[in-house]
């Protein structure tokens, strides 16, 4: 949730998924958000879903900075 740049540790969780999948471990990806890596990201998470930006990012955003 929030900005797509790779400072974020984009490629940390690509790796993480690609294990996931490598072991065939049942996972499903929503990405809720936009930024300058969002076309890397899509490419290194096959099978995600990406939502952009939403009406709700702003919700969920102060829920998850409580």
């Amino acid at each position: 949730l929030g900005r797509l740049v790779m400072e974020k540790g984009l490629d940390v969780f690509a790796e993480t998924m690609a294990e996931l999948r490598h072991r065939r471990v049942a996972h499903k990806v929503l990405v809720i958000g936009e930024g300058p890596a969002r076309e890397w990201f899509e490419t290194a998470l096959p099978g995600a879903i990406f939502a952009g930006v939403t009406s709700k990012e702003l919700t969920y955003a102060s829920v998850f900075s409580q």
